[in-house]
């Protein structure tokens, strides 16, 4: 997902099997790359243990977060969690939400357009550009051994 002005993610999801159904829900954002945890649907209030929806803005709270002095959003992998009142290491019981870690998602800041022309590769292994004169070179070789294998054997 995109972190920019007027961008909002919605996360949806769905119950089954509850027969006892948690009084708020906690929807937090955990970051594998710099390990923090950001919330979406935080403590103490939560939003209603019934919503199966949440909606975040992630650029408004990258804002807040930085004037607030905490981590601010990187770009990266992030693993949605949604737990109830017993907490996100809430023991699974029957018929009780299970806290659920499963969703994984990954946000980005977008950047300006780069022409294909102009676009160089940071991250690559440093191998030259051979470009079309490695494709002559061979072309020419494989010619040149074809007419001489011809020549040597007629």
């Amino acid at each position: 997902y995109k972190i920019a002005a007027h961008e909002t993610i919605t996360f949806g999801w769905s119950f089954t099997s509850l027969s006892k159904t948690p009084k708020h829900l906690y929807v937090v954002a955990s970051c594998s790359s710099n390990s923090n945890t950001y919330p979406i649907a935080p403590s103490p209030t939560g939003i209603p243990g019934t919503a199966t929806e949440v909606k975040w803005y992630p650029y408004g709270y990258g804002k807040s977060a930085h004037a607030q002095g905490n981590p601010d959003l990187v770009a990266g992998k992030y693993r949605l969690i949604i737990y109830g009142d017993q907490g996100p290491d809430a023991v699974p019981s029957a018929g009780e939400l299970t806290p659920n870690n499963q969703v994984e998602f990954s946000l980005y800041y977008p950047r300006a357009y780069t022409p294909l022309s102009e676009w160089r590769c940071t991250a690559c292994n440093g191998a030259t550009n051979t470009g079309p004169k490695f494709g002559v070179f061979v072309a020419c070789a494989v010619a040149l051994l074809s007419a001489a294998w011809l020549v040597v054997h007629p």
